[in-house]
């Protein structure tokens, strides 16, 4: 699994990204849920409205 550090680090800059190409959908593995998974993950929650589909 990469680096949750730089996951962090990068993961608005990749949303806007994904935004501007007009990406309705994205796959992501899910994150340990513990300290910075946990915060990543919320924070792709919340960019998805909560609209999660397990698969």
């Amino acid at each position: 699994m990469h680096d949750l550090n730089e996951i962090a680090s990068n993961i608005f800059i990749a949303l806007r990204q994904m935004d501007a190409l007009n990406i309705e959908t994205i796959y992501i593995p899910t994150l340990p849920v513990d300290d910075i998974g946990q915060a990543i993950m919320n924070r792709l929650s919340k960019a998805a409205s909560y609209q999660i589909i397990k698969v």
